[in-house]
């Protein structure tokens, strides 16, 4: 588990935006995408996006 992999996860609930949280940490989408990806591999756990938002 990597622990930015979790800080970018704690961005991304509080802004409700992929894009957002990007640009706080000066990365691309697709990087904060991979993140989440990894972790709900680790955690076995799916979030889906519906109309570009988390739910």
């Amino acid at each position: 588990m990597n622990i930015k992999d979790l800080e970018y996860y704690q961005k991304l609930v509080a802004t409700h935006s992929y894009t957002k949280t990007a640009e706080f940490f000066n990365l691309s989408q697709p990087s904060i995408s991979a993140a989440v990806k990894r972790l709900s591999k680790e955690f076995r756990t799916l979030r889906k996006r519906r109309e570009g938002a988390l739910s």
